[in-house]
């Protein structure tokens, strides 16, 4: 029990400023439901990230740490987003394979790795 809360503890991350991440993504094109829904999806996207008993979301987080290893991929936020969206985006199931609840785990991760 006390190893699981120091790994959950250690996870504790800061948000990543919507203003910016909503500027960046607006200036590619994004419209403004997609924003909303976006910001809805946040909560989701940020608890499965630091929930450690989460596997599948795990899985998911270790996937789009080693695409943001790709040189491509990290150079802005909304390019990280679009190659997640062609390469990760067909294989996930079920409740990942939500487009904009990926968009928030790249926000989170992006944010985490930058």
């Amino acid at each position: 029990m006390e190893n699981s809360l120091a790994i959950v503890t250690a996870k504790r991350k800061s948000a990543p400023d919507m203003g910016i991440v909503n500027a960046e993504l607006s200036a590619e094109g994004w419209l403004p439901r997609d924003l909303m829904r976006l910001s809805k999806a946040m909560p989701q996207a940020t608890s499965d990230y630091v929930d450690s008993t989460n596997l599948e979301a795990a899985k998911l987080v270790q996937a789009l740490e080693a695409l943001f290893n790709e040189p491509t991929a990290s150079e802005s936020l909304p390019a990280f987003i679009k190659m997640a969206e062609q390469v990760l985006l067909p294989t996930l199931s079920s409740p990942y394979n939500d487009r904009l609840y990926l968009a928030a785990l790249c926000v989170v991760t992006f944010h985490e790795a930058i």
